[in-house]
């Protein structure tokens, strides 16, 4: 889980993967093995941080919002971004007796 990106050629490739799940998007990573039954669900939710993250990529500004100077300005756009997770209401948009299968 979490978010990661590659350069391959120009392009710039992130990634987002993780389940979204409202009671533990806000709390950050708490999860520490060894894993109980709830830690070992929970570690595959997105959270807010992985988010800030990712949008931190697309950024020109340093984690901590300053502005790099003119030697270390670097062009970190997001070209491409990728999600695993489904769109809310997508299985409706087919057999879904036969998707819950």
């Amino acid at each position: 889980t979490g978010d990661n990106s590659h350069k391959i050629a120009t392009l710039r490739i992130a990634g987002l993967s993780g389940i979204y799940n409202s009671h533990h998007y806000s709390l950050g990573r708490f999860e520490m093995p060894p894993y109980n039954r709830g830690s070992l669900r929970s570690v595959y939710h997105i959270r807010h941080v992985d988010v800030q993250r990712l949008k931190a990529l697309g950024s020109t500004e340093s984690i901590n919002h300053q502005k790099p100077d003119a030697s270390t300005n670097v062009n970190r756009t997001i070209d491409i971004m990728v999600s695993h997770d489904w769109p809310r209401g997508i299985a409706h948009h087919g057999d879904t007796s036969q998707l819950l299968q």
